[in-house]
């Protein structure tokens, strides 16, 4: 029998989890073991094979190894068992118990999407020291077309699985839609609850009184 390794982390989005984690997606390029299936490297048996993957409620879905790969937290949970993707043995199930199967059904339809595809780069603006745009093909721009709900999960869940090139474009995404919003309807937007009383957000407003002009 395989060793059982699961996400025990509580799937439920936190916003200022997720506010940092945005912050922070483009501040330094994390490494991720990606094998895309344009490869030479990868046979064909290993192109067909497939692995059973577990998500919310036990639904059940058979998903490519190849696919799998461009999750780095995939590719962890084999070196960790000692398999290699040759090999895994016929009672292999990838836990995904933390995440709804509509969720990874999407994350699926992505990684699918950028096989043969090399890991966004991140640049900056040699003027303006700010983040460039990751430029949208017709795909991408259709796939990040999605409720804010959705596109919170979508940023847990390629997080959980460390799937580098979705965090950074639903992070992108979310940017966009946060752009031209201010505190109060960010916070309305992703659920965050107000602590500050009115006298607290008064001081704060009359110490940052310059940057309104």
């Amino acid at each position: 029998m395989t060793p059982k390794i699961g996400f025990g982390e509580d799937f439920r989005p936190r916003p200022g989890v997720l506010y940092k984690k945005m912050l922070n997606a483009f501040s330094s390029p994390s490494s991720s073991f990606v094998l895309p299936s344009g490869s030479p490297c990868l046979s064909d048996e290993l192109l067909k094979k497939e692995v059973q993957c577990e998500c919310a409620g036990g639904k059940r879905v058979q998903v490519r190894v190849s696919l799998l790969l461009q999750s780095k937290a995939f590719a962890d949970i084999l070196k960790c068992l000692g398999l290699s993707p040759t090999d895994l043995p016929q009672d292999f199930v990838f836990p995904l118990k933390t995440i709804p199967m509509a969720v990874f059904r999407k994350i699926v339809d992505w990684m699918e999407h950028r096989v043969g595809k090399p890991e966004p780069l991140v640049e900056m603006d040699p003027i303006t020291q700010a983040h460039k745009w990751f430029t949208l093909d017709e795909f991408e721009k259709n796939f990040f077309v999605i409720k804010v709900e959705e596109l919170a999960a979508l940023l847990h869940a390629s997080n959980l699985l460390d799937i580098k090139s979705l965090f950074d474009y639903s992070c992108q995404s979310m940017a966009s839609l946060l752009q031209s919003k201010n505190a109060g309807e960010i916070r309305e937007m992703l659920g965050i609850e107000d602590d500050l009383t009115e006298e607290q957000k008064e001081k704060i407003r009359q110490k940052n009184i310059w940057y309104q002009y």
